[in-house]
């Protein structure tokens, strides 16, 4: 089993796409409006390539770190202004990138010029670009994504779970028992409170997990992709409980088949033995009678 785990482990590992992958992070200053970003090329796999610019990005001090586009086999260019904004732009060389970024720069303003540019080149392979615009924030760290959180916003939906919880737990105790009690309404409350902390632990985990495991997924080929949910299904479908199992027998199970009887003629299994030996049975009941009256007579 372990080295059944290890080769599975070597196969998700190694299947991703055999090309390098690009990505931008996007970031700001502190003033929160002066945008920033970073790039990161020629990494192994997409997933790679955005840990590494959303480390580029947190390096520079820079907040609210998070991916913005992933590409492949092109070239990109960043150009800005002074104390402006960047901007960047991709192309299928150096020269054509800078210009369609410093283009891009100069409708907001004037003295625009390139910052960075580089090219994500692979042999054979097609030039992509996907915007992350729309995706969750994949955070470098659990110490960068904490330090984004909004503990405030948490706190109040925290609470005002916690409180319907309670409410809901003592309107059962109520309806049940007929009457309240202090003991039950404390018990409710660290209940409560218990349940909504366990939740709150567990959501903020997930916000964190997930996009970095969607960020991996996105990174497999497409044999490792179905490697992955045949591993999944399998799963799902080992913990499945045995008795809905042994209870879907019942739909494959075949009715034993009767063969077809000339009409009008009875079915002989259908009619019981003293029938069919009735003239057995009359004449057994006859003697029967016979011998009764003889000892009567007697």
């Amino acid at each position: 089993m372990r080295t059944l785990s290890f080769c599975l482990l070597f196969l998700l590992t190694c299947a991703s796409e055999c090309f390098a992958h690009g990505s931008v992070a996007r970031g700001y200053e502190q003033d929160g409006s002066t945008v920033r970003f970073d790039i990161e090329v020629n990494a192994p796999t997409a997933y790679d390539a955005q840990i590494n610019a959303l480390k580029r990005c947190l390096n520079r001090g820079l907040y609210s770190c998070v991916t913005d586009t992933d590409f492949a086999n092109v070239c990109i260019s960043i150009a800005s202004f002074p104390r402006g904004p960047e901007h960047y732009s991709f192309g299928a060389t150096i020269r054509e990138a800078q210009a369609r970024a410093v283009a891009d720069c100069a409708m907001l303003g004037k003295n625009c010029s390139p910052v960075v540019q580089l090219c994500d080149r692979t042999a054979g392979a097609a030039p992509t670009v996907q915007s992350n615009a729309q995706n969750a924030q994949v955070y470098d760290n659990f110490s960068s994504f904490l330090s984004n959180l909004d503990f405030d916003a948490i706190t109040l939906y925290a609470a005002t779970c916690a409180f319907a919880l309670f409410v809901l737990l003592s309107l059962y105790d109520f309806a049940k028992d007929g009457h309240r009690s202090l003991k039950r309404l404390i018990i409710n409350v660290v209940v409560s409170v218990a349940i909504t902390a366990i939740g709150a632990v567990l959501f903020v985990s997930m916000i964190f997990a997930v996009p970095r495991f969607l960020a991996w997924v996105q990174s497999l080929s497409t044999p490792a992709l179905v490697l992955l949910t045949t591993i999944f299904v399998g799963i799902g479908l080992l913990v499945v409980p045995l008795g809905v199992w042994r209870s879907s027998k019942q739909l494959f199970a075949t009715s034993p088949q009767r063969t077809a009887r000339p009409e009008g003629k009875p079915d002989s299994t259908s009619i019981p033995d003293a029938a069919q030996n009735s003239s057995f049975d009359t004449r057994a009941i006859k003697e029967a009678v016979k011998s009764r009256r003889q000892e009567f007579e007697l």
